[in-house]
């Protein structure tokens, strides 16, 4: 049987080889939250593997996105950095690969102003309508791969005790290791 570890570098594996058939040479980009650390590591070592030119990581935080939407002044919700939309979309058409690991909170944002949420979600389609482009017309190499977390695991498996939650302190944790299961599973690393 697998560890954890030796699954999480076959999983980073098949992203690159199978997912990205990322290239020789080739440029990555990857979007990660920052909770995700340990699989952008196993995704990059497996890049440098095969030779990659270059593997670039811009990482976000579910902590940074509520300080903005509790203490950023309401312009900020209408602007998306373009010098940054603008490199990413050179690299992409200089032949550069771009993986999103997508993790976090789903309900992070649960209670706040949908006004802003569009806004900002608004600014940013508005300046990447050129990388959206290329990735939806299959121009670029790209890859959507999961990262799960507590909340994502309570979501799914939770049955709301809230007994098993208050005599089992690792009771959240053992909801993460199931959806974990459930992600190697479906991409077939788990034998």
């Amino acid at each position: 049987m697998l560890t954890y570890n030796q699954k999480l570098e076959r999983y980073a594996e098949v992203i690159i080889k199978t997912g990205l058939n990322l290239q020789h040479q080739q440029e990555l980009i990857i979007n990660a939250p920052i909770e995700a650390q340990d699989l952008v590591t196993e995704v990059t070592k497996q890049a440098y593997k095969i030779g990659a030119s270059n593997v670039i990581t811009f990482y976000s935080d579910d902590n940074n996105t509520l300080a903005k939407f509790d203490h950023g002044q309401d312009h900020v919700f209408d602007y998306a950095p373009e010098w940054l939309i603008k490199a990413n979309t050179t690299a992409v058409e200089n032949g550069a690969a771009r993986l999103s690991i997508i993790g976090g909170n789903p309900e992070l944002l649960k209670g706040y102003s949908p006004d802003k949420i569009a806004r900002l979600s608004k600014a940013r389609t508005v300046h990447s309508k050129k990388m959206s482009d290329m990735i939806s017309s299959n121009a670029t190499q790209w890859c959507v791969v999961s990262y799960p977390s507590v909340e994502q695991a309570k979501m799914m498996f939770d049955d709301n005790d809230d007994f098993a939650n208050s005599i089992d302190r690792h009771y959240p944790q053992n909801l993460l290791n199931k959806l974990w299961d459930e992600i190697f599973k479906s991409v077939r690393v788990d034998d």
